[in-house]
């Protein structure tokens, strides 16, 4: 009776102990493992048509995970509201490029600068862009007060911290909706709206991508006086010792990559010619100059 004791609680030290080994071991592995939000967002982002994959992050993911070769990365396809409630939440998730806002850093780690783009800009009508006089710059403040004109911006995203304080303190002549680009160019071309606020960059593209034929009214790029001259965007994981230990990770890659030529170079695509000069100086005065 004492050996059959003695043989069972032995067998259950030994179970149990392979049970912890299990979930340490299982533990272990989800630490090494990254969840990357995926969203179409062109040309930022491309995920579906013959350029898919070939967006700016897309690029930028790409090189950094490169650098990341201890662990599993993994896609998970999901709009703006969706990735901040996840990082609230504190689930694993990351964002290749976010804005850093006090508000996001309350749930989110950041990383070193890792990507610089050009301002938004008020997408408008030419024709209306010839009532206001066909200034190459206008007050998005003096614009947002104008009881006459209806803009539309989208809901749960940053356009920066000057755009969103003048966005927040003035909402009785604009909506809020998930609409991108593509719907809010088809509201202003068919007068359901006056302006939207968006990068030149998406909706050069998307006009290209999707509207072959081109509009009787044309669209003019209206440069905002309260915008800066340009965004940084930054890696963002859910605030937790996993995020920490990532963002750690993500900092040392975008040390070696962000003065090559490649990196360089994925961060340009899609950009006009024009707007090529001007990033280029801004990238070597505000990313390459922070490295040395």
């Amino acid at each position: 009776m004492w050996l059959k004791s003695m043989i069972m609680i032995k067998c259950s030290v030994f179970f149990i102990l392979v049970s912890l080994f299990i979930h340490q071991a299982q533990a272990n592995n989800s630490d090494k493992q990254i969840n990357w939000n995926q969203s179409d967002w062109p040309p930022f982002m491309i995920s579906k048509g013959q350029n898919a994959g070939q967006g700016q992050l897309d690029k930028l993911w790409a090189l950094i995970i490169r650098e990341m070769p201890d662990y599993q990365h993994h896609k998970v396809v999901m709009n703006w509201s969706r990735i901040y409630k996840t990082m609230q939440s504190g689930e694993p998730l990351c964002n290749i490029s976010a804005y850093k806002t006090k508000e996001r850093e309350t749930f989110a780690y950041f990383s070193r600068a890792n990507n610089l783009i050009l301002p938004h800009a008020v997408i408008i009508r030419k024709s209306d862009w010839v009532k206001l006089g066909s200034p190459k710059s206008y007050d998005l403040n003096k614009l947002l007060l104008n009881n006459n004109w209806v803009g539309q911006v989208e809901s749960l995203r940053s356009y920066g911290l000057e755009i969103d304080k003048l966005i927040k303190q003035n909402t009785s002549n604009i909506s809020f909706s998930t609409a991108q680009a593509n719907r809010l160019i088809k509201m202003l071309i068919n007068n359901r709206i006056d302006y939207f606020i968006e990068y030149p960059l998406i909706v050069d593209y998307v006009y290209q991508q999707e509207f072959s034929q081109p509009s009787d009214e044309e669209l003019v790029y209206l440069k905002i006086n309260e915008a800066p001259q340009y965004l940084l965007g930054y890696t963002a994981c859910t605030k937790s010792p996993w995020g920490k230990k990532v963002i750690e990770s993500v900092d040392i890659a975008i040390e070696k990559l962000i003065s090559t030529p490649g990196y360089q170079s994925a961060l340009s695509a899609w950009l006009s010619n024009a707007s090529q000069a001007e990033y280029q100086q801004l990238y070597q005065q505000t990313l390459i100059s922070k490295t040395k």
